[in-house]
């Protein structure tokens, strides 16, 4: 979301009132205006806004996080009337960032209009297509496609053709290279590509093709300007620079590009250097108000990893803050947390605690390998328990979760819902946590792993753990929805006495009550049926 705003919503005679006037705004809007039209605030929501405003004034980067059912982005939102904002996703936000100052350069208009403040919902969300739009996108059909359509161009000399020929061998050299210098994890999308000194050797010699095909294209253009339109043209060398500009990234590699391989549409992906240096080079340079409004931005209040991944120490020029406004929920009373000491028999306990609950659960596994093994290991002992289970893998997403929520019994079980599902009242009054969400073998993390081992840090400490620990955060985040729902968060892991122990405990409900005991859970449950039955 990017902001922009022409005037201020209140009075302000210059910069020496706009701290008072803008907070007398603030107050006006939440405790007169929006009550006066039927609206719940919460003193969270009011926080925020507060922190948010500050931090638009001194022109730096906020990380506001709030707990669930805050209304964060109501709150950064209320700041501007409507027509003042500039609304997009994060794709094309920074799509536009990386290539404003080149595209201005050019005398090309960027993609958005002028704007003084950046506010970025679910923040935690920016680093994929931050990566994405920053790198090369380089699509092997493209450049195919290219090819096939110039060996068509009428008349073409000899020269050209041979440059055409010259460059299909050495990108089947190069592509042929590269299979064998993918790794990956089932769970990613993206494919690390290892820069070997092979790759880099097929890179160099696709380059020099498509330098040669360069300038054969530019005399073809001289000489047969009827057979190539001036928009074909422009066309063609958009692609040959995007692939020879790729080429050169790996060739030149001292360690810090980053490349690889998308599954979806097999396309390569070749990022410079980390992310730090973009955001600092074309975002905080600008100095103006960037906030990252999530629920999940820190472990425990603790900030350090997000900001690493910005690049943002608070030693440099960029002034950063953070919030956490706390929840509207009262996990004391809504919340018991099961952490056994052993989970050897965690086959066992998933049954048990499914039967004590009644079913309505949701099962966070690791991938769907662990949803067949679940399934497998408890065919016999699932069949005649009163409730439906469901499958991720037996059917589509939308549909489990529409049965999900108007099955009150059923159970879901999957690995894709992890955050971004809502699912309030009794169908889900379970949530089992069968494996922590550690991060995959994933290029973007690996880059930042090797960044941790080169000032000396342990990179599961300075990146696996955090990340597991802000996913683990909004898988807990699905259980409470309202002030009425109550649930058990069952942890089936290794957690006690591991190295990631503290992070985990950092992101389980503040103030829920933790219990190693399975009568405990049965308690709970008895006592929240009880009271339902009523």
């Amino acid at each position: 979301m990017t902001l922009f705003y022409s005037r201020l919503p209140f009075a302000c005679r210059g910069q020496h009132e706009l701290a008072e006037s803008w907070s007398t705004w603030i107050g006006t809007v939440f405790y007169e205006i929006l009550p006066g039209h039927g609206f719940e605030i919460r003193e969270e929501q009011i926080y925020t806004a507060f922190q948010i405003a500050t931090a638009m004034q001194q022109r730096g980067v906020h990380l506001a996080e709030a707990g669930l059912g805050t209304g964060k982005t109501k709150a950064a939102n209320r700041h501007h009337e409507a027509r003042d904002f500039i609304i997009c996703d994060h794709e094309f936000f920074f799509a536009d960032l990386w290539s404003r100052e080149e595209r201005e350069a050019d005398g090309q208009r960027p993609f958005l209009p002028e704007y003084s403040g950046v506010i970025f919902d679910e923040g935690h969300k920016i680093f994929l297509p931050a990566s994405r739009a920053a790198g090369k996108k380089l699509v092997r059909a493209a450049l195919e496609q290219l090819l096939l359509r110039l060996e068509k161009v009428p008349d073409a000399r000899d020269a050209l053709l041979e440059a055409i020929v010259a460059v299909e061998d050495a990108a089947e050299a190069f592509y042929r290279t590269l299979a064998a210098c993918l790794s990956g994890d089932r769970r990613t999308e993206r494919l690390t590509v290892q820069i070997s000194p092979k790759l880099k050797k097929e890179a160099q010699a696709l380059l020099t093709e498509l330098r040669r095909l360069e300038f054969e294209l530019e005399t073809e253009r001289s000489l047969y300007t009827e057979h190539l339109s001036p928009a074909l043209l422009r066309l063609y060398d958009q692609r040959i620079a995007a692939f020879s500009e790729g080429m050169r990234l790996i060739v030149n590699d001292t360690g810090e590009t980053v490349v690889w391989l998308e599954r979806a549409d097999e396309s390569l992906r070749v990022l410079p250097r980390g992310l730090e240096a973009f955001f600092a080079e074309h975002l905080f340079k600008r100095r103006i108000p960037v906030i990252l409004s999530s629920a999940s931005l820190s472990t425990g209040g603790d900030f350090r990893y997000l900001a690493a991944k910005l690049g943002l120490d608070n030693r440099g020029p960029v002034k950063l803050t953070a919030s956490s406004g706390g929840s509207p929920f009262v996990p004391e009373e809504q919340v018991l947390v099961y952490l056994p000491e052993e989970v050897n028999s965690a086959y066992d306990q998933l049954l048990q605690l499914l039967t004590l609950s009644r079913g309505r659960a949701l099962v966070l596994t690791a991938g769907l390998p662990e949803v067949r093994q679940i399934r497998a290991a408890l065919k016999d002992e699932l069949v005649g328990l009163p409730f439906k289970v469901l499958w991720e893998d037996q059917a589509d997403r939308a549909y489990l979760l529409q049965t999900f929520k108007q099955d009150l019994s059923s159970v879901l079980v999957g690995s894709s819902f992890w955050e971004g599902i809502d699912v309030p009242g009794e169908a889900l009054s379970l949530l089992v946590i069968w494996s922590l969400p550690f991060p995959p073998s994933d290029p973007l993390l690996d880059s930042l792993r090797r960044a941790a081992v080169a000032r000396g840090a342990d990179p599961a400490e300075a990146v696996d753990y955090p990340e597991m620990a802000l996913r683990l955060k909004q898988g807990c985040g699905r259980l409470i929805r309202t002030r009425t729902d109550r649930g058990v968060i069952a942890v089936l892991a290794p957690v006690r006495a591991t190295p990631w122990e503290k992070d985990v405990l950092a992101v389980l409900p503040e103030g829920a009550p933790l219990t190693k005991r399975m009568a405990d859970v049965e308690a709970f449950f008895a006592r929240t049926y009880s009271q339902s039955d009523r």
